[in-house]
């Protein structure tokens, strides 16, 4: 199989807590489009933190696109993530004082490994019609609901036409019908650059549109402890 993420003998615990989390083996292929479900606790959210090298195991190799990030320096992994890998986050991560626009261009701004131009702005124009933002281009956070907040923060994990999306309940705000929109975003935006999707969710009925799930209620050790 051709990984573009491979994981082998991860083991990663938060200090001072019971969590514990260990992954004997994971490979996730080019394409690929994966579903995380679960209980809250059970280390999903961990889990794409350490692919996006927010967060560094104890021991054992996570390799993005042939790259072990957890070795690379923090500048490097800064580069590397924001080039490669897009991540929707839970609480969305949006910057208050820049506008919807500008949030989208946020990752070109702060990058000098990515190249802000004309066809960059037109990408980020096309990516708040297609979520329902184009009207709302020059409005901030705050003037936004919570769904519109949501869907902003894909918009800019979507712009640089990452190799590998991970979100983080990035449906988890939005009423059915809006949840199938992002959906279907999501693995076309996948579809289009060639990219593996990695999706944390609690709704099942999305996982039929899935290539296969990870059940972290049974993907563990049975001696493992949960938050």
């Amino acid at each position: 199989m051709d990984a573009l993420v491979n994981i082998q003998g991860l083991h990663f615990t938060y200090p001072g807590t019971p969590f514990k989390l260990h992954i004997e083996q994971i490979q996730l292929a080019t394409h690929q489009h994966t579903a995380c479900i679960g209980p809250s606790g059970s280390g999903k959210s961990t889990l794409l933190r350490l692919m996006a090298g927010i967060l560094t195991p104890q021991s054992g190799t996570v390799e993005v696109l042939g790259n072990s990030i957890h070795t690379m320096s923090d500048a490097r992994r800064r580069a590397f993530r924001l080039k490669n890998i897009g991540m929707v986050f839970q609480d969305f991560a949006l910057i208050d004082y820049l506008n919807v626009q500008d949030n989208i261009l946020l990752p070109y701004r702060i990058s000098p490994a990515l190249q802000l131009d004309d066809t960059v702005r037109n990408r980020s124009k096309d990516l708040a019609h297609s979520t329902g933002l184009g009207k709302y281009l020059n409005r901030f956070p705050a003037q936004l609901s919570q769904g519109e907040r949501q869907r902003l923060a894909i918009c800019r994990a979507l712009l640089p036409q990452p190799r590998l999306i991970l979100a983080d309940e990035p449906t988890g705000n939005l009423d059915p019908e809006n949840k199938s929109t992002i959906v279907q975003l999501l693995k076309g935006q996948a579809a289009e650059n060639e990219a593996t999707l990695i999706m944390v969710t609690h709704d099942h009925d999305l996982l039929k549109g899935f290539d296969h799930s990870i059940d972290f209620s049974k993907f563990f050790a049975r001696d493992t402890a949960y938050a």
